[in-house]
This record gives C-alpha cells, structure tokens and sequence, in this order.
C-alpha cells in the first residue's frame, strides 16, 4: 500500500482552535448576509479582503442598485480610470477599490467564461475546488510580464465562495494569510497553501470556519503584517508563536535556521566605548 502522506500541521488541533477562536475575539466576523448573488459575495468579499467591510460595502451601494442595472461585462472591460470615477469622492482609496473589481471581474470570467455565476449553486464544491486550484496552478507557470497572466486580487475568494454556498470544508487562506500560520509555526515551511486550506476545513466546524478564517484575515491585514512591520506587542497570541518566541531568544535557534529569513546584519567596524 502507498504510504499515507504526512500532514504539514505541526500543532495539534485543540491547539489550532485556542489560537484562532483567540484571534476572533480581537475582529469582528464579515458579514455577507445582504450578499443575495453569487458574483455580489465575490466582489464584496474581495473589496473587504484588501481594504475593509465599510468600502466594501460602499462600493457595492454603488455599483449594485435596485433601481439599476450594472453590466459587469461592460465594468470587465472598462479602463480602471472609468471605474474609479464612479467611486472617487464616495469610496475611500477607490483606486484601490477599482483594481479590485476589475482584477475579480477579470479573473471568474477567465475562470469560468462567463460573470452570470448563479449556475454555480448547482454544481458540486469538490468539482469546482479541483477547477480553481488547477487554474492557479496554470496562472503560475505564466510569466508576470505576460497579458495572458490573470490572477486574483484575492485567491482566497474561491474557498470562500464554496464555503458560503456550499458549506464546502475548506479554510479560505491567501498567501499573507499562509504566511502568518507558517511564521507562528502552525505548520512547516515546505506546505502549500492548497494543503493548509484542506487541513484545518477538515477539523474545525462547519460553523466556525468563517468566522475564524476571517479573524486572521483582518490579523494578517493589521497585526501580523509583512516582516519588519509587525506589531507583536499588540497581539494575542504571541505565546503560541514560534516567530516571536524565537525573536525574544525564548527557543535556542535563529530566525534564519527557523524561518529561512534573513536578519540584520551587524555592520563591522570599531566597537564603541561605553
């Protein structure tokens, strides 16, 4: 028989669920409950992934009214300096905001040919999970300065989708976010993302999974930020993080044989008298 391969996780799961029910105290939930379509959860989760809830949520007032009706085709194709105008003065950073819906647009309609997405409550979560991940696996053997390389403002929106419409068992996870659970030390450096979103899908509930994905969605967003720009003295979980142990020099090791980065180096010269 093959051998059963070995799961990245490097904690055990009553711990996992300690760290991030912690976090969630610290952040509020997303809510998505006016979110009636499928491409409406899309680019409102999307806009609040990179920005936040409250430009979201202006965004999507303005672009989604009852009183209208938006071809997102037509947005698709649109200059972004076109999309920005309609947010400027109403939606703050709608630069920003812009090239998110135009990444997103851009991106299901790659993936799926088409911006009308409701045939995908029909279709089954696993299906669609295996599309997504193939896809993303195709996009990276596309060169960056390639026109042909689309990829998504937010890759954690397809986990996201097939949760909230499916309740599919999945984590939704972006790279920072992978990258906060691979500095705390939740799993080992080498597991890919795909694996991690997997793995804890498999062991929280179903009721937790959104609630907890997005509390380190907003930490990785506001605390545990790029390398050089963390703000470790107002987390909540640093006693659980290799990172920031191995940082105060609580474990025996370097950063760089830990985590692979690299420290600062100590410039030579002459030693100065105390």
């Amino acid at each position: 028989m093959p051998k059963k391969k070995e799961s990245g996780l490097q904690i055990s799961q009553r711990r996992l669920n300690e760290v991030l029910q912690t976090l969630s105290r610290n952040y509020s939930t997303l809510d998505v409950s006016k979110c009636g379509q499928v491409l409406d959860f899309c680019l409102y989760y999307s806009i609040a992934s990179v920005l936040s809830p409250s430009v979201a949520k202006k965004a999507m007032n303005l672009l989604v009214s009852p009183k209208s009706f938006v071809d997102w085709n037509e947005v698709r194709v649109a200059l972004e300096a076109d999309v920005v105008e309609v947010l400027e003065g109403k939606v703050s950073r709608s630069r920003e905001a812009a090239k998110v819906i135009l990444g997103t647009l851009r991106w299901l309609f790659y993936l799926f040919h088409t911006l009308d997405l409701e045939f995908l409550r029909e279709e089954k979560w696993d299906k669609l999970w295996k599309r997504f991940c193939q896809a993303e696996l195709e996009m990276a053997q596309v060169s960056e300065r390639s026109v042909l390389k689309i990829t998504p403002p937010v890759p954690a929106v397809m986990p996201a989708l097939l949760l909230w419409l499916h309740k599919a068992p999945l984590f939704p996870l972006g790279p920072k976010e992978g990258e906060v659970l691979y500095r705390m030390g939740v799993f080992r450096p080498e597991t890919e993302r795909k694996e991690m979103i997997e793995t804890i899908g498999g062991v929280l509930s179903e009721k937790q999974l959104f609630p907890l994905h997005w509390a380190l969605v907003e930490h990785a967003k506001k605390t545990c930020t790029s390398l050089g720009t963390m703000k470790c003295k107002r987390c909540g979980v640093t006693k659980w993080c290799a990172y920031y142990q191995v940082a105060q020099g609580n474990v025996n090791l370097t950063l760089e044989e830990v985590f692979g980065v690299q420290t600062t180096k100590k410039k030579r010269g002459r030693k100065k008298s105390v």
